[in-house]
């Protein structure tokens, strides 16, 4: 459990563009599941470690942790660790199997993520400029407040809204920004300059 919430800290630090705590963090968890033998925790740190030098702008060690990641997860066929974290994590896979270094298995992940139809779309200003103004006011509000670390229940009372409300604007900000939790929405929010 200790592990879990130590993982969930390093995510969130990564969604605050506090690259480096994230990394300092997850070097010890990556120590200790090595020694350990717990290799699924091992390939999440890895994925997370690559998403933080990615977001420091130090691809070369981001993608030396992805490779990394991919030959542990490979035999097992892990799919869902790398397809959760949308978009930065497909540009990478896109980065490795341009390479020629990812075989069919970055092949099939990136098949997963539908990264061959949609990988530039979010990378063009003008998408990026549709895909704000298709934020509403209160989405934004409501996005900002997610970067500060509010609760649900937290963003309903200074919003003066019901709970319900605001589960509804974050399953929009989630539907239109393409991602399926808070960090990935802040690290989605961050790439396209919305906050």
């Amino acid at each position: 459990m200790r592990e879990f919430e130590r993982i969930a800290m390093a995510r969130l630090f990564i969604a605050q563009g506090h690259y480096d705590s994230a990394l300092e963090l997850l070097g010890s968890l990556a120590q200790s599941s090595q020694q350990q033998g717990r290799n699924g925790n091992l390939i999440e740190i890895l994925v997370l470690e690559a998403l933080a030098y990615q977001g420091k702008g130090n691809i070369t060690n981001a993608l030396r942790s992805l490779q990394r990641g991919l030959q542990l997860a490979e035999s097992e066929g892990y799919v869902r660790v790398f397809v959760d974290e949308g978009a930065p994590m497909s540009d990478m896979l896109a980065e490795i199997g341009a390479r020629g270094e990812g075989g069919a298995y970055v092949n099939r992940l990136l098949s997963a993520m539908g990264a061959h139809a949609s990988r530039t779309a979010l990378d063009s200003g003008q998408d990026v400029h549709l895909l704000a103004e298709s934020l509403s006011e209160r989405e934004m509000e409501v996005l900002d407040l997610i970067a500060q670390g509010l609760s649900n229940r937290d963003i309903a009372n200074a919003l003066y809204v019901a709970l319900s409300t605001v589960k509804t604007h974050i399953n929009h900000i989630y539907r239109k920004l393409d991602v399926t939790s808070r960090t990935q929405a802040m690290v989605r929010a961050q790439n396209l300059h919305l906050l």
